[in-house]
């Protein structure tokens, strides 16, 4: 079950400034939602914004919902670098922009491919980049992937969609009872609960 009242925009934030390398402090998740009204970002060119505007608009496209650039994740983004992001990452980042803009075989740029395009082709380079190599250092670190730079910069991307209003409050939708529930052994009269050592 998704903990509407666990995950909060706070603690949203204080998950996408990890992912660029900053330091948390309440001081900065309260101040973050500014950074979204730069009109020049200084971190991104015109180019990169594009791309990041496109790779935004496929992860998380409008449908009956916002999507990711209705919400103005690729502002928020920009904010995060020019503000938060250790250099070192805001490179990283740009750097997985770059490779996703030269997807395309025929010299566009991925920004000027039409939707249906960049499905296709960001999906297969999607799937080789989020191929795990190896196990994590320990069990609540994320599993270790083949293009660790692309991996963080989709998760940013979608962790500012989540922290929206309606990325919280429309997209996401908790279900009290999802289904019939059928047990995977006969239940009788005897049937008693059992319980064992477990990690939870």
């Amino acid at each position: 079950m998704f903990d509407m009242d666990g995950m909060d925009r706070r603690a949203l934030m204080q998950r996408a400034l990890l992912l660029v390398g900053a330091s948390v402090t309440v001081a900065a998740c309260e101040t973050i939602s500014p950074l979204a009204a730069a009109a020049e970002p200084a971190s991104l060119t015109a180019a990169q914004m594009a791309t990041l505007t496109a790779m935004a608009d496929t992860i998380v496209p409008r449908t009956d919902t916002p999507g990711a650039v209705d919400v103005g994740v690729p502002s928020l983004f920009a904010g995060l670098l020019d503000n938060w992001a250790a250099p070192a990452t805001a490179a990283m980042l740009t750097g997985a922009l770059d490779r996703v803009a030269r997807l395309p075989t025929d010299r566009r740029d991925f920004a000027d491919l039409a939707p249906a395009e960049r499905k296709a082709v960001l999906q297969p380079f999607d799937a080789a980049a989020l191929v795990p190599v190896g196990m994590p250092a320990n069990f609540l670190m994320p599993v270790p992937t083949a293009d660790p730079a692309y991996t963080r910069l989709k998760q940013l991307i979608v962790t500012l969609y989540y922290m929206s209003q309606p990325g919280l409050t429309q997209e996401m939708a908790y279900v009290h009872v999802p289904g019939r529930w059928d047990p995977s052994i006969p239940r009788t009269a005897a049937t008693r609960p059992m319980g064992g050592a477990g990690l939870f």
